[in-house]
């Protein structure tokens, strides 16, 4: 399981789904991140997974927290 780009943080944790939805919990930052997405099976479904969306996501929170 993928929990973002930041895995030194021991204390998150969350999970993920197949449709590329994910949540994302950590206790240590007050932070709650919960990822909809409304991805299909479907021969293009491979794209999305080549974005990499969800770890660019992860590492943009994550950097935007550290600034504080």
């Amino acid at each position: 399981m993928y929990i973002g780009a930041r895995a030194h943080f021991a204390c998150h944790y969350g999970h993920t789904g197949f449709t590329g939805t994910c949540f994302w919990i950590d206790p240590k930052h007050n932070l709650t991140y919960i990822f909809l997405s409304n991805r299909v099976n479907s021969p293009d479904q491979s794209k999305f997974g080549r974005m990499n969306v969800r770890p660019k996501v992860h590492e943009a929170i994550y950097a935007a927290m550290l600034k504080r």
